[in-house]
C-alpha cells in the first residue's frame, strides 16, 4: 500500500511541476531576437508541457479517489 501512496504522490509532484514550469513566458527582449518559427516552436512545448502536467496530476488523483470510494 505504501507503494501506491509513494508512487500517487511521486506522479502529482512531477505533473505540478511540469505545469508550473510551463508557466513561464518568454521575455520580451529574448522574444525580439528570435526568429518568429523558433518562438512559435517553443510556445507549442510550453503548451504540451502544461498538457502532461495537467495529465500527470489527473492521473495521480485517480488511485486516491478509488481509495475514497472504496467502501470498507
Amino acid at each position: 500500500m505504501s507503494f501506491v501512496v509513494f508512487f500517487t504522490v511521486l506522479l502529482f509532484v512531477a505533473g505540478l511541476s511540469s505545469w508550473l514550469s510551463s508557466l513561464n513566458t518568454i521575455p520580451p527582449d529574448v522574444r525580439k531576437n528570435l526568429p518568429p518559427n523558433l518562438i512559435e516552436a517553443l510556445e507549442q512545448e510550453q503548451l504540451q508541457q502544461r498538457y502532461w502536467g495537467q495529465l500527470l496530476m489527473i492521473m495521480s488523483a485517480l488511485p486516491f479517489m478509488m481509495y475514497l470510494s472504496y467502501d470498507l
